[in-house]
């Protein structure tokens, strides 16, 4: 081999190599974003939960209250309903 083919050779070379270099380059940015974003979805979902979670424990302490004897009767007397010994 001459010196003119070696040289188209390795400038070919160098070609592939810095085209593979740069599709390789712009796969992992890719992936970098994409994982930045789920990670950003993951965060935003677990405070969902735990403003639902929140939530359910308080609507659960009401419904405690709401449940209990004392303002069932409240509620009944509320509407004319009374014990017999009541009158």
């Amino acid at each position: 081999m001459d010196d003119r083919k070696k040289k188209s050779l390795y400038q070919a070379g160098i070609v592939v190599g810095v085209m593979l270099l740069c599709v390789l380059l712009t796969f992992w940015v890719y992936q970098l974003l994409a994982l930045n974003a789920k990670k950003k979805q993951y965060q935003q979902l677990n405070d969902q939960i735990a403003a639902l979670e929140q939530q359910r424990d308080q609507t659960q302490d009401k419904i405690d209250v709401w449940m209990s004897d004392w303002k069932i009767e409240e509620k009944a007397r509320e509407k004319g309903w009374y014990y017999e010994g009541d009158k």
